[in-house]
């Protein structure tokens, strides 16, 4: 009896053609979801460290951030200072000790002016 095959003799069939692309899929989603993962870590790193420290460490972290804040980062305060304001103001803003004082100081600084 003679067999009929439609990819011939010696051809891989359908499912091993496939395997080489399942297998490249494999590696870029899980490349992805590495990715996505080591963002993830990095960006909420401050909020761990934040949440490491005592809770004597973090409020005296808490009170001098207010202080530089009121003193450098007034309502007059100099343009070449707006970054390292945001910088604090975004810091301070994530603590649990930024109640309704804190929140009027750092509106201002994370509030964008409008331009018109």
């Amino acid at each position: 009896m003679v067999s009929l095959s439609l990819f011939g003799p010696g051809r891989p069939g359908l499912a091993a053609r496939k395997l080489p692309w399942l297998a490249a899929l494999v590696v870029v989603l899980g490349a992805v979801v590495l990715s996505v993962g080591w963002l993830v870590w990095q960006t909420t790193a401050p909020g761990r460290s934040l949440r490491a420290l005592s809770a004597a460490e973090r409020h005296l972290v808490y009170e001098r951030t207010m202080d530089d804040l009121r003193t450098l980062c007034g309502p007059q305060h100099p343009e070449a200072l707006r970054e390292h304001c945001r910088e604090l103001a975004t810091l301070v803003a994530a603590m649990e000790e930024c109640g309704p004082d804190c929140e009027a100081v750092i509106r201002p600084i994370l509030t964008p002016v409008p331009t018109r």
